[in-house]
């Protein structure tokens, strides 16, 4: 279903899923890349705890909608279709995101566009703007974030032109082919070319929090537990490498 090259493999992908929003964030910050997190975009239906999707970024571009664009003869602008022929170019694992310029007086994605965009393999929708037909969405079981909901057809406002293009979604900058991960908390752009790394140290941060979690239900204050000192070091590695013997 796909005739883009992977750039970032399926097992990255896979590792990835592993980390929190709250994770990705805060390591790609450490690593120079600090504008990451989607402003305002939240699941239409939660995840549940512990729950994230994780795709490859597959970017629509919106317009103000202005009413001759409908006219015969205008060549600069590629009309409603290019929506559909966007999603009809969507693949496996594709996270299908569309800047729609924060409007929220019109749904751009509705219920039986979302179920074909299930259908082509995308593992969610994320979606600057609003939706339409959001209990129905729900429905078709494709995870969408969004900034609202509006029962208009997204035609009333806005204005479809382009495809797989660099835009902006959440104030963020998204680049076809980058990682999208989204949980209960949001959603976070991965630059493609960060994936990987962030899918090691990111693993890392997950299970050193882990640990600091449970020494300081223990109770364990945080000047010694967070970050760990003295012995609980120690402790972390040897308890580290018990997890891993037992993986």
């Amino acid at each position: 279903m796909t005739d883009r090259p992977t750039v970032v493999k399926d097992s990255v992908l896979d590792a990835l899923s592993e980390l929190s929003t709250a994770t990705a964030c805060w390591t790609l910050y450490g690593m120079g890349i600090r504008n990451t997190y989607m402003k305002g975009l939240k699941p239409i239906a939660p995840l549940g705890l512990g729950k994230r999707v994780v795709g490859r970024a597959f970017t629509m571009r919106w317009i103000p909608y202005r009413e001759d664009l409908e006219s015969d003869g205008v060549a600069v602008v590629r009309g409603e279709g290019a929506f559909r022929r966007a999603i009809e170019k969507l693949s496996r694992r594709d996270i299908f995101v569309l800047d729609a310029l924060g409007d929220l007086d019109s749904g751009t994605l509705g219920d039986i566009l979302s179920a074909r965009v299930k259908y082509r393999g995308a593992s969610a929708a994320v979606v600057d703007g609003a939706v339409r037909d959001a209990p129905y969405i729900q429905e078709v079981g494709l995870p969408v974030f969004v900034k609202g909901v509006h029962p208009s057809a997204g035609v009333r406002t806005l204005w479809p032109v382009d495809f797989n293009v660099p835009i902006q979604c959440g104030g963020v900058a998204v680049i076809p082919d980058d990682v999208i991960l989204a949980d209960d908390e949001g959603v976070v752009v991965i630059p493609a070319q960060y994936a990987e790394r962030l899918s090691i140290i990111g693993s890392e941060t997950e299970e050193r929090e882990l640990f600091i979690r449970q020494k300081v239900e223990a109770g364990y204050s945080v000047f010694d537990a967070y970050p760990p000192t003295g012995a609980l070091i120690h402790e972390f590695d040897e308890w580290k490498k018990s997890r891993s013997d037992q993986s």
